[in-house]
């Protein structure tokens, strides 16, 4: 399971261009992302890409709460 908020890893602050491409890229071992808090309401131009691409044993995502989005924002997040 992955868990907690990843925009504690940056303080907290606004999330900027590719700030969490490719964090869990082929972590074949992740089931369970629902309990991953992503709280940004504006995203940054390809800012979750390829998140969770490759992580082929995923069963359960995150929600995704944002209202303003970048291009790109969530190109191949779970690709």
């Amino acid at each position: 399971m992955v868990y907690g908020n990843p925009h504690s890893m940056i303080g907290g602050g606004s999330i900027q261009d590719w700030c969490f491409a490719m964090l869990f890229s082929d972590c074949k071992n992740i089931v369970d992302a629902s309990k991953l808090l992503l709280s940004s309401t504006t995203l940054a131009y390809s800012c979750y890409s390829n998140m969770f691409s490759g992580c082929t044993a995923l069963t359960a995502a995150p929600d995704l709460p944002a209202t303003t989005l970048a291009e790109n924002c969530y190109a191949d997040m779970f690709r």
